[in-house]
C-alpha cells in the first residue's frame, strides 16, 4: 500500500514539474511575442501570442489566466498594427478587412475601447474610398463608367453609414452622389436625413438646387404649373432669385399676371445688379398695366 502511495505521489510530482516547464515555455513565447510587437513584426507577434495561448491550455499555474488575457490583447494590438501598415501603404480595402479582424480580436480580449476606435477608423476609410471614387467619376471616360464609379462610391458610403448611422456629413455626401446619377428622389431623402442630423444649412442649399433645376427643366418643357411648383419648393429650402425668375416667367406663360408680377418683383429685389434687371422692371410694369384688362 505504501508503494502505491509513493508511486501516485511521484506521478503527481512529475505532472506538476511538466506543467511548470510548459508554463515557462508559454511565458517565454508571450515575452517573445511582446518584443516582436514592439519591434514592428506584427505577424510574428500574432503567431507567438496564439502559440502561447494554445500552450497555456495544459498549464495549471495561478498566473495562466492573466497570461492568456494579455496574449489576447496583444493579438488585437498586432492586428491593428498590420492594418495601420496597410493604410500607410494605400491599401485601404485590405486595411478594412484587417480592421474587421482587429475588432473581432478586441472583442475576444474584452478591449471595448480598441474595438470602438477601430470601428471609427473603418468608417473613415470607407469615406476616404468614397471620396476617391467620386474624384475618379469626375474624370471617367464615358457616362456609363461615370455612373458605375459613382455607384461604387455609394457602396462605401452605405458601409460607412452601417457603422455611423447618425453622421449627417455622410448623408449629405450620399445625397450629392445620388444627385449626380440622377436619382432625385433618393437624393432628396438623403439630404432630408442630413438636415435632421445637424447639416441644415448645407442640406437646404442642396435641396434648393435640386428643385430649381427641376423648375428650369419644366419651364423649358412649357410645363408652367410644374415649373412654378418646383420653383416654390426650391424657395422653401433656400430662397433664390433664380427660382423667382422661373416662377414669374412660368406664371406669365399661364397668363397669371398677378403672380407673374409678384414673382418677378421678388427676382428684382433679390438680384438688383443682374444684367437683365432693367428688362425685368419693364416687364413687371407691363404685366401690372395689363392686370384686370
Amino acid at each position: 500500500m505504501r508503494k502505491a502511495f509513493t508511486f501516485a505521489a511521484a506521478i503527481l510530482l512529475c505532472g506538476t514539474l511538466v506543467s511548470a516547464q510548459d508554463f515557462q515555455k508559454v511565458t517565454e513565447l508571450a515575452k517573445q511575442a511582446n518584443e516582436e510587437l514592439v519591434g514592428g513584426n506584427a505577424q510574428a507577434a500574432i503567431n507567438n501570442f496564439k502559440a502561447a495561448i494554445d500552450g497555456a491550455a495544459s498549464c495549471t499555474e495561478d498566473g495562466v489566466a492573466d497570461l492568456v488575457a494579455n496574449c489576447k490583447k496583444g493579438i488585437a494590438l498586432a492586428n491593428n498594427s498590420l492594418a495601420n501598415t496597410m493604410i500607410e501603404g494605400g491599401q485601404l480595402e485590405e486595411a478594412i478587412k484587417q480592421l474587421e479582424t482587429t475588432i473581432a480580436a478586441a472583442v475576444e480580449a474584452g478591449d471595448e475601447e480598441l474595438a470602438q476606435k477601430v470601428d471609427q477608423k473603418i468608417t473613415q476609410l470607407h469615406q476616404a474610398l468614397a471620396n476617391a471614387k467620386i474624384k475618379a467619376a469626375a474624370t471617367a471616360a464615358d457616362a456609363a463608367a461615370k455612373v458605375a464609379t459613382y455607384k461604387e462610391a455609394l457602396t462605401h458610403l452605405d458601409l460607412a453609414l452601417t457603422k455611423d448611422g447618425e453622421n449627417g456629413k455622410l448623408y449629405l455626401q450620399k445625397g450629392q452622389v445620388l444627385g449626380s446619377i440622377g436619382d432625385k428622389a433618393a437624393a432628396v431623402e438623403s439630404f432630408l436625413k442630413a438636415k435632421e442630423l445637424g447639416m441644415e444649412s448645407a442640406a437646404n442649399k442642396q435641396l434648393s438646387t435640386i428643385f430649381v433645376k427641376e423648375a428650369a427643366a419644366k419651364l423649358k418643357a412649357k410645363d408652367f404649373k410644374g415649373a412654378i411648383d418646383a420653383a416654390l419648393k426650391s424657395n422653401e429650402y433656400q430662397e433664390s432669385a433664380t427660382a423667382y425668375k422661373i416662377a414669374g416667367t412660368a406664371a406669365n406663360g399661364m397668363k397669371d399676371l398677378e403672380h407673374a408680377a409678384e414673382y418677378l418683383g421678388k427676382y428684382i429685389e433679390l438680384a438688383p445688379n443682374a444684367k437683365d434687371v432693367e428688362q425685368m422692371k419693364a416687364a413687371v410694369a407691363a404685366i401690372k398695366a395689363n392686370i384686370g384688362k
